[in-house]
């Protein structure tokens, strides 16, 4: 699939009919890391700017612009060894292709 900037990424078609039809890419938040450490192999990686951070307990909220969305969150358990992003902080964020899915639009 490609996204609004150009990007490629892998998904899962799941209510999408025909291949170059617009579509809503999903992603649940929790799926995507930005510990370089703990990506692994086959993962897709795209730039993100940090937005906003939000510290809710027992996990952070983080909402980054990524591909032209500034709407986009990521969930990271609150744990010692946790980076706590700062806005306006460039980082590399990435996920495993099977966990990306193809909406309708």
């Amino acid at each position: 699939m490609r996204l609004d900037d150009g990007e490629l990424i892998d998904c899962k078609p799941i209510n999408v009919s025909k291949p170059g039809e617009r579509t809503r890419v999903s992603i649940r938040p929790e799926r995507v890391e930005y510990n370089k450490t703990r990506l692994r192999e086959g993962v897709h990686t795209l730039k993100a700017e940090v937005l906003e951070f939000i510290y809710m307990g027992d996990i952070f909220r983080t909402r980054l612009r990524v591909a032209g969305n500034d709407d986009f969150i990521i969930k990271t358990r609150n744990a010692p060894d946790q980076v706590r992003l700062q806005p306006g902080t460039q980082i590399e964020i990435g996920w495993m292709p099977e966990d990306c899915r193809a909406l309708d639009a």
